[in-house]
């Protein structure tokens, strides 16, 4: 049997997870979330980061 050391990673560079929480009369926003992470085909992680990221671009260049 083979073993893979690895050095220098913690854990921090293995990503993290959090919860997202909706509030009761805002539910139907995870079914929206569904959708739309659907209709790019992604998951709905890749959609929460790709907004972010786009929002993120979005905020550099209106404060530039």
């Amino acid at each position: 049997m083979v073993t893979k050391s690895r050095s220098n990673i913690t854990d921090n560079d293995l990503g993290k997870c959090i919860c997202v929480s909706f509030p009761l009369h805002e539910r139907e926003l995870i079914e929206d979330l569904d959708q739309l992470a659907n209709q790019e085909f992604i998951s709905r992680s890749q959609y929460i980061r790709r907004m972010i990221r786009t929002a993120k671009q979005t905020s550099k260049s209106i404060n530039r």
